[in-house]
């Protein structure tokens, strides 16, 4: 198996705009309601560091199922990798990313590791982070698995946090 073509098309505009990678690994034992809610809050948030950052840094949402594959130099466990612009690990942590990934944490932690000095290009950030689409009216979890619909209204038989996940954020595998 390779690496799929949205974390080669990551990699390459990281060569091509000359700006590092913030990647973020996602546990595949299920993402908790914060980790979704912050994530689509990440996502949406207009604040003018978030949209400094996003210009710094490509951002990538990674399965932990891919993680090995796509990343083989950083240990398993770890969940905040920062990337050159040449695709080379600089750091892994293991990072909580129900707290990580909220927008104002995000901007400091990911700022700090970056580090100070101004990096690549002044290139337009993507709106969502390569590694995940909008999932809104799809049949399918956070994890591409396909949920039951109820038979007779034909709405989602789930608990809350699944339908949350659903609603916002797919990760792509």
């Amino acid at each position: 198996m390779s690496a799929p073509a949205w974390y080669l098309d990551a990699l390459r505009e990281m060569k091509e705009t000359r700006r590092g990678g913030v990647v973020c690994v996602i546990p595949q034992d299920g993402l908790l309601s914060g980790i979704s809610r912050n994530l689509k809050s990440l996502v949406e948030d207009d604040s003018r560091t978030l949209r400094a950052l996003r210009r710094r840094a490509v951002l990538v949402l990674i399965p932990q199922t891919l993680a090995r594959e796509c990343l083989p130099d950083v240990e398993d466990g770890k969940t905040l990798v920062i990337l050159d612009a040449d695709a080379r690990v600089l750091k892994a942590e293991e990072a909580d990313l129900a707290e990580t990934l909220m927008p104002g944490v995000f901007a400091k932690r990911i700022g700090k590791l970056l580090g100070k000095k101004d990096v690549g290009s002044d290139a337009p950030a993507r709106a969502l982070p390569y590694g995940v689409e909008w999932a809104e009216g799809s049949d399918r979890d956070l994890f591409g698995t396909p949920y039951d619909t109820c038979p007779g209204c034909g709405m989602p038989s789930m608990d809350e946090n699944a339908a949350r996940m659903i609603k916002y954020l797919r990760l792509l595998a």
